[in-house]
């Protein structure tokens, strides 16, 4: 399941520094994949209508992004 790898990717880049690039490219492709390889993601739930872009955010704007597409009782 995509999701699921995205929280595991999670747990690794807050265990491992080192490889903290590899793992956020990883974190990207996973986000692209679950947005039908559109880099353009609009919150639905969270902070509702701003627009992000997959390759270009934040970890923080992707760990935002995640939550988005998986919100709570959804």
């Amino acid at each position: 399941m995509i999701n699921q790898e995205f929280q595991e990717l999670k747990g690794q880049w807050n265990a491992n520094k080192d490889n903290a690039n590899d793992i956020i490219d990883k974190m990207r492709n996973n986000l692209l994949k679950r947005n039908n390889n559109q880099e353009r993601y609009t919150l639905n739930y969270i902070s509702k209508g701003f627009t992000f872009n997959i390759k270009t955010a934040t970890v923080e704007q992707l760990l935002e992004i995640d939550g988005d597409m998986c919100p709570l009782g959804k």
